[in-house]
């Protein structure tokens, strides 16, 4: 289900239950979309926040892919804009996997993320010259800043950003992975809905 088709089954589904001259306030779909954006960033935080699920869950599932150029900053240091808003998960995943690009070409192994003390402690070791592709990642307002030191790192002009959206980044057209349905999206919209005062009078005035 897209986005535009959440909405519009929620918006027919407070229609359908109240058939009343006043259920097209009820149904507002700006008031509906601010609902909708709340329960499923609600639901999303919920479910990741459980390490099991953040460890062991379908990351392609739930995420959307962003292609992004890199800047360096300097030798060991680049970053790049972040096409969209992540959803706010500990240690920075709500951008969850990120691949190299060379030459046009998407890496089939991700860059591995570290935090800054074992980049520190590893990029002056030869053997971390051979190993893995080893990052220092960091959410900084609304870019990502990469530090590695990697002579093959310069290579890397853009990188494949797989980022867990905040509802409101997702287009009309996306579609809406929510880690336990869509249904608890209605659910939970509706009864959010169900709960507010049926006076509508002075919605004309807001």
């Amino acid at each position: 289900m897209t986005k535009e088709q959440l909405i519009f089954t929620i918006i027919n589904e407070l229609i359908g239950q109240h058939p009343t001259q006043d259920s097209s306030k009820r149904a507002h779909p700006q008031e509906i979309q601010f609902e909708v954006e709340k329960a499923y960033n609600t639901i999303v935080k919920q479910f990741f926040m459980d390490p099991k699920n953040a460890n062991n869950a379908d990351l392609a599932y739930f995420s959307k892919n962003y292609t992004a150029t890199l800047n360096e900053i300097n030798n060991d240091t680049y970053f790049t804009g972040l096409p969209v808003q992540p959803m706010a998960l500990p240690n920075g995943m709500g951008v969850r996997l990120i691949t190299p690009v060379v030459s046009g070409v998407s890496s089939d192994v991700n860059i591995e993320r570290i935090t800054e003390g074992q980049w520190h402690n590893l990029k002056h070791l030869e053997a971390y010259c051979c190993g893995p592709m080893y990052a220092y990642v960091d959410l900084d307002g609304d870019k990502v800043i990469f530090k590695y030191n990697r002579a093959e790192a310069k290579m890397v002009e853009q990188v494949v950003l797989k980022i867990i959206p905040v509802f409101a980044s997702l287009e009309d057209d996306d579609i809406i992975n929510s880690p336990i349905g869509d249904a608890a999206i209605t659910e939970m919209v509706l009864s959010l809905m169900e709960r507010r005062p049926t006076d509508n009078t002075n919605d004309d005035e807001r």
